[in-house]
């Protein structure tokens, strides 16, 4: 009679540890440099991709953007990193094809700054803000 209890016990132990280990490896991963990183290709790629129950997913409730895009479509842009300026902040260059992001032959340089936030396990875009915008020079 024992026997069987304490297989049970054991087991439920073991659950236990498991759901306990998958939380601490996930709230690390959130806090990771690539977790940041990826949050703004995630954005992007979902932006581009006109898939709106991702973008709802990677935004805060209070998400705002001042960026302007228009239409992005895939392979229309290029993204660069330029770090975690603070907590909190990543800085980005975005490079799109036209004056608003259209399939115009000119290029536009946008530096801009994400401002993401912790929501239980995970990273959510809070603001995503224009810091200076540029165009091509011709040679």
């Amino acid at each position: 009679m024992t026997k069987p209890r304490l297989v049970i016990v054991l087991s439920a132990g073991a659950v236990l540890a498991v759901a306990a280990a998958v939380i601490v490896g996930i709230s690390l991963y959130s806090r990771s440099e690539a977790a940041r990183e990826s949050l703004v290709v995630r954005y992007f790629r979902a932006l581009s991709s006109g898939d709106e129950a991702l973008v709802k997913d990677l935004v805060a409730p209070e998400f705002s953007s001042d960026l302007g895009l228009g239409n992005l479509v895939r392979g229309s842009y290029e993204l660069f990193d330029f770090g975690e300026r603070e907590p909190g902040t990543l800085r980005f260059l975005i490079i799109v094809q036209g004056e608003a992001g259209g399939s115009g032959a000119e290029r536009r340089a946008m530096l801009c700054e994400l401002r993401y936030r912790r929501y239980g396990l995970t990273n959510r875009i809070g603001s995503i803000r224009l810091v200076e915008s540029g165009v091509g020079l011709k040679e």
